[in-house]
């Protein structure tokens, strides 16, 4: 391996330069000398190490085991037994002492010397099977039992191991030469392939391709799945499927299948061999071509390069090949739901109010006709295996409830009941269905909507028969949520699966159970009683699962009125013994203890081979303690609801304290743990934080009702200074408590982000003392209610001074920041997963979600407007209305169509704070203009890599605050400001802006101010050049709004040439390329992204580790604002009208005049007419609206029209963001600046 050779090299360069130390250099030489197989050089370090001479500081210590291991080698080589045998027993002795103190601290700890022993173990077990032969003469082949038995414990051995580099490394390159003595060189192969895939995943891409040649030379089968990987991980997508192209005509044909082939071979991205034909000869040979196969159609699927048949195709075939095989049937189901994702919501958008789709001239197939069949595949995977349980199931549920709710909307519509005629269908059931339209496609619609409703429900009546109850019992709060669902068949059903899981899980499952059966809601509450009577029915009278249906109710009766006890005025305890008789004398209970531990499903062993059912024993009784007593106190907590703190006693004697909360819906803390207990399995997936260990500490959490529940109860102390000091004064142990701390905020911190979770104060934020991590506790405020409240939470997440203090020296740039970024990335990857989860919080009412809210009117047109001036009865100044459930969607529009292109928004177009924070949340990065756009990022904690100052023409003030803070990126287009950057940011990086071409369709051309000519290039890059300023990348703007996509091919083939250049002057290769803004959302903004994806595929598709970034502006902000005004005045001429508004040109609409806007109005009646305010039916005239000022000039709209208005109604004015309130002015005291933004946010379709 290169980096072994080189570390060799480095080895015996610091021998000759530095010999006083050769003990040292010999100790850490002999590290690498043994993985590679050099005896003699093995040999010479290690009389090197045993030489007298001083060792640098810790080299013993850390290289002494290796030094042991080589030993170990060196005797197996020489036959000499008994030194084998003294050096591993003296090597284990080694290893006794420390093992010991680091078991008492935890396993963590422990684990790198129990890797050590492993290491030995082999060694070993190598050494026994040897006898008196030497390591390098005696050779095994696999049809020896006993060394095939060793090779099998081995690997069985490995798996147990943590899928990381540092613990399986030694292992394999041991394994390596066991193997390459033996001349088995497919297996030395396989070995680097694991070698290979480990470095991957730990991100050292050099070290892994070098392992992948490794393992091609050694004769490895499967190297290009290895090698594809690679490539995919370092973002070279076409070279990752051409090299799986090529390795699956390489293939039989006959086991590929000539369907794959031939889509293998249509539309191919580079040129391939013809395909390899011959008979079929390994029964394995399905493994390989499956493996390969799933992994070129989820790469294909995922970059869309082939037509949708084509996938379903190499989907299908792969389920051929292996029909017992999970994996192939999950992401079979994953391409299906994305299908009907995609349908949908192109369906959805081409039907307006008048339109309909039909079956019968469709274009595509109606989304739901998808549906069967992703449902049939993720049931089958579920029938195979549980590794994609948690991502599986959820979503079957997910999308088997959405269409019980679209099939019945469907059949309520009054264009289905009202109507003389009648259809009657005949089904199995003998379910008798009526039916009237007069139209035929109506019909046929609802027929195709009522044949996928069976199939569906055939589906999922399969799946209650065939699925194990422990899958059912991981999504049971979702299957309680929806006991409610609006179609009877659904709901009959999601009854018998939620009675066959509590007949086979009673003590986890009545606890799920006993909030929704002391609901408030009256539907609710029957659904449950029938449940759990049925249940209860499979029990003999008398039994011990009969009891425990007895006891339930009994013992929650009691809980309930023990949370809601207000006890006495200023007590702190209350007395169980005399106060709660009742419950003291129902103990002990056959009841478990609803601790974490007992809650959580186990998932079984499983075997892939399906050779063994799925064990179903996901919980051992012998570990779960049942309720046996309580403690006599209780004590009273000093907060606002007074919880009570109250110990249970388990039947093994261990005190369990719990928290019950009165007046508190702790449904939505249930829900929560179980969105951070998902988020907690993807954390331990993702490479980068397995590898972390980051985790987010959870608690079990029990609703009682609805209105009160019990949780864990985890008091910590609230004293935060100098705490790590305290608590941890032994190094090793401060030091892993301040790491578990950083990790655990970080990932709280964004999990929090991402669910809007607010009121995070000192008894919601509490630190664990035995370890550092950090908790929260109380979820009540969600979803960005804080934004809600009086004084509005406007932080992302709680991170206080002292919060950054026990982050230690590098403070939040350290590891925090490191484990913000890697948990955001995961949650992104799966949000998908994540959204099942939360999708409960909506089918599962929350108090406060189905209180009545008053209004002065219906809500039709413009929802947030009137309601917030519904809400202030006394506002009368204009307001914006930020809606960032259209930021959302936009940044999702953004990722969609340029993906490979990272966006900088542009602040100069609106720089509201809110919106600024919702674009970081998002992942945007930001382009600035000018020291207080710089300022005004940074004030929201934005790194300084996130920004780029582009502005070709900077004062010197502005340049040099930039160098102060660490803004290292900037445009220019002039020798002057070459010089100017020289002088005061000289280690500022450089993209040469150039002028675009013509601009002149674009609504604000820039060409005119703006960009390098071509016969200025050559100049100006070998002015900056000789300056020392490197020159990293080219900036080009097309113009503001432009209306010309082609504009943008233009300017990038302009931009090539410029990287031609540079790279004829003998500069050093650019890499960056900004295609400045001008975007404008919708059809215009997708058209463009089409012609600058096929563009820089054209003319820079063969740049490695070009980064690709873009300056929206107007894209991002015009359509999130919505601006309100106020009728002021008004003046009656004939028929026409004139309004006086409290707003203008002068103010947020001077975009009308310096942005060339088109502006469009939409009335808003609250005052004049509270029953019909958006005025819909009135008679309407042709209207000037004139703005507030004295100058004629401050007209907004001329022959509008426009219903009778009066003072104080209101004007509501759409897609304002861009240009407008950032370029108002105070002219005659109306203050632009002090127009008021109301946060709001509406589903993003």
């Amino acid at each position: 391996m290169s980096h072994l050779q080189a570390m060799v090299t480095h080895v015996d360069g610091l021998i000759s330069r530095v010999p006083q130390y050769k003990k040292s250099w010999c100790m850490q030489g002999v590290q690498a000398a043994w993985r590679l197989g050099r005896w003699d050089l093995m040999d010479e370090y290690l009389a090197g190490a045993d030489e007298e001479g001083p060792v640098c500081s810790s080299s013993e210590s850390t290289a002494s085991f290796d030094m042991d291991v080589a030993k170990i080698l060196q005797a197996m080589m020489k036959k000499d037994q008994l030194s084998v045998a003294e050096i591993i027993a003296h090597s284990k002795q080694a290893l006794l002492a420390p093992l010991a103190a680091a078991g008492m601290d935890s396993y963590m700890r422990a684990y790198p010397l129990v890797v050590k022993l492993h290491m030995l173990r082999e060694l070993e077990d190598f050494h026994n099977i040897l006898v008196n032969d030497s390591f390098l003469e005696k050779s095994f082949h696999l049809d020896d039992s006993n060394f095939l038995k060793v090779v099998q414990d081995w690997d069985n051995r490995l798996r147990f191991t943590q899928p990381s580099l540092w613990p399986r490394e030694p292992l394999l390159a041991f394994r390596r030469l066991v193997f390459g003595a033996s001349g088995l060189g497919v297996h030395v192969g396989s070995c680097w392939l694991q070698y290979a895939k480990l470095c991957r995943s730990a991100g050292q891409f050099e070290i892994a391709n070098r392992a992948i040649l490794e393992a091609q030379s050694s004769g490895a089968t499967n190297f290009h799945l290895e090698k594809a990987k690679l490539l995919w991980s370092t973002r070279r997508t076409d070279g990752a499927l051409a090299e799986l192209q090529q390795s699956l005509l390489n293939m039989p044909v006959d086991v590929v299948g000539s369907a794959a082939i031939s889509s293998l071979t249509s539309r191919s991205l580079v040129p391939l061999n013809p395909p390899f034909a011959c008979a079929t000869q390994l029964s394995n040979e399905n493994k390989d071509v499956a493996k390969t196969l799933l992994l070129y159609s989820r790469w294909i699927h995922y970059t869309g390069q082939k037509q949708k048949e084509d996938v379903l195709g190499l989907y299908s075939r792969v389920r051929d090949l292996l029909p017992m095989w999970e994996k192939a049937y999950f992401y079979m189901a994953k391409y299906c739901d994305d299908l009907l994702v995609d349908a949908r919501k192109r369906q959805d958008e081409n039907l307006g109010p008048g339109s309909r789709l039909t079956t019968t001239n469709a274009v595509e197939k109606a989304w739901w006709s998808y549906l069967s069949d992703a449902l049939l595949y993720y049931s089958k995977g579920l029938q195979r295996g549980h590794k994609n349980l948690f991502q599986a199931l959820p979503r079957l549920l997910t999308l088997w409830f959405d269409f019980g709710s679209v099939y019945n909307r469907m059949r309520s519509t009054s264009e289905l009941r009202n109507h003389h005629k009648k259809v009657e269908i005949s089904v199995p059931e003998q379910v008798l269905f009526s039916f009237g339209s007069s139209s035929f496609d109506t019909l046929m619609l609802y027929l195709s909507k009522f044949k996928i409703i069976l199939q569906v429900m055939s589906i999922m009546r399969d799946c209650l028969k065939d699925l194990p109850k422990y899958q059912w019992l991981t999504a049971l709060p979702q299957l309680v949520s929806r006991i409610c669902h609006q179609n009877e068949e659904t709901v009959r059903l999601v009854k018998l699966i939620i009675t066959s899981v509590l007949q086979e899980f009673p003590q986890q499952a009545l606890w799920i159970m006993a909030a929704v059966s002391k609901s408030t809601i009256p539907a609710r509450r029957e659904a449950a009683s029938e449940i759990i009577q049925a249940a209860r029915k499979r029990f003999a009278h008398g039994s011990e699962g009969s009891n425990l249906f007895v006891q339930f109710p009994c013992l929650i009766e009691h809980l309930i009125k023990l949370c809601f006890h207000p006890g006495q005025p200023k007590a702190r305890t209350i007395n169980i013994a005399t106060e709660f008789s009742a419950l003291k004398r129902i103990m002990p209970l056959g009841i478990i203890m609803p601790i974490q531990q007992a809650l959580t499903v186990s998932l079984p062993s499983f075997d892939a081979n399906m050779t063994d059912p799925l064990r179903s024993d996901i919980f051992s009784a012998t570990d779960i303690a049942t309720i046996s007593g309580i403690k006599d106190e209780a004590e009273i907590l000093s907060s606002l609801q007074r919880p009570k703190k109250v110990i249970f006693i388990g039947n093994d004697g261990v005190e369990h304290p719990f928290l019950c909360k009165p007046k508190d819906d702790l449904r939505k803390d249930a829900r929560m743990m179980e969105f951070m207990a998902m988020v907690n399995r993807l954390l331990s997936k993702y490479p980068e934080s397995r590898r972390r260990k980051l985790y987010i500490r959870t608690f079990a959490v029990i609703p009682l009702t609805e209105d009160c529940g019990w949780q864990d109860a985890r008091m910590f102390p609230p004293v935060f200074h100098n705490w790590f000091v305290t608590m941890f004064s032994e190094p090793a142990a401060w030091f892993r408590a301040r790491i578990a701390y950083a990790h655990t905020t970080a990932v709280w911190s964004m999990v929090g982000h991402i669910v809007g979770l607010g009121d995070r104060h000192g008894e919601n934020i509490l630190f664990d003392s035995t370890t550092g991590d950090c908790v929260h506790v109380d979820f009540s405020c969600l979803f960005d209610r804080g934004l809600q409240l009086e004084k509005p939470e406007l932080v992302p997440f709680r991170l206080t001074q002292n919060m950054i203090d026990g982050l230690g020296i590098t403070g939040y740039e350290g590891i925090f920041l490191r484990v913000c970024e890697i948990t955001l990335s995961v949650l992104r990857t799966h949000r998908e997963t994540l959204m099942s989860v939360l999708e409960t919080f909506i089918h599962d009412p929350l108090v406060e979600w189905t209180k009545s809210h008053k209004s002065s009117g219906v809500e039709v047109d413009k929802p947030h407007a009137q309601s917030i001036i519904s809400e202030n009865q006394e506002v009368s100044d204009p307001f914006y209305v930020l809606d960032l459930g259209v930021v959302c969607s936009l940044m999702d529009q953004w990722s969609s169509n340029l993906p490979t292109v990272r966006p900088f928004y542009a602040v100069k177009c609106n720089p509201e704070p809110t919106f600024l924070a919702a674009l970081a949340a998002l992942g945007v990065c930001f382009d600035c203009a000018s020291k207080a756009e710089i300022e005004a990022v940074l004030a929201l904690g934005i790194n300084t890599d996130q920004i780029v100052f582009a502005n070709p023409c900077k004062a010197e003030a502005h340049i040099k605050y930039a160098a102060t803070v660490g803004v290292n990126l900037t445009t220019f287009d002039s020798q002057c400001e070459i010089e100017k950057i020289k002088k005061w940011h000289p280690k500022c990086a450089l993209l040469l802006r150039i002028k675009a071409g013509d601009d002149a369709d674009a609504r604000c051309p820039l060409g005119l101010k703006y960009g390098a000519l071509p016969e200025e290039v050559t100049l100006l890059l070998q002015a900056a050049h000789a300056a020392g300023l490197p020159v990293t990348g080219v900036s080009f703007h097309v113009g503001s709004a432009t209306t010309f996509s082609q504009a943008y091919r233009s300017a990038i083939v302009a931009a090539k040439s410029v990287f031609d250049t540079a790279e004829q002057l003998g500069m050093p290769k650019l890499r960056t390329l900004n295609i400045g803004g001008g975007f404008v959302a919708g059809p215009q903004f997708e058209n463009a992204a089409i012609t600058i994806t096929d563009a820089l595929q054209s003319y820079f598709g063969n740049e490695p580790g070009l980064e690709i970034i873009s300056e929206p502006g107007r894209f991002f902000a015009e359509t999130s604002f919505t601006l309100v005004i106020c009728i002021i005045g008004k003046r009656v001429r004939g028929e026409l009208r004139e309004y006086w508004v409290n707003d203008g040109i002068y103010g947020s609409l001077n975009c009308i005049l310096f942005d060339h806007a088109t502006v469009t109005a939409t009335p808003l009646a609250c005052k004049s007419d509270s029953t019909n305010p958006t005025c819909d039916g009135p008679k309407t005239y042709q209207s000037t609206v004139f703005g507030p000022t004295c100058d004629a000039l401050d007209t907004i709209l001329t022959d509008y029209k426009l219903p009778e208005l009066e003072v104080n109604d209101w004007l509501v004015f759409p897609n304002v963001g861009a240009y407008t309130a950032c370029a108002g002015s105070k002219f005659n005291g109306f203050d632009t600046s002090a127009i008021p933004t109301y946060v709001a946010y509406s589903d993003p379709k």
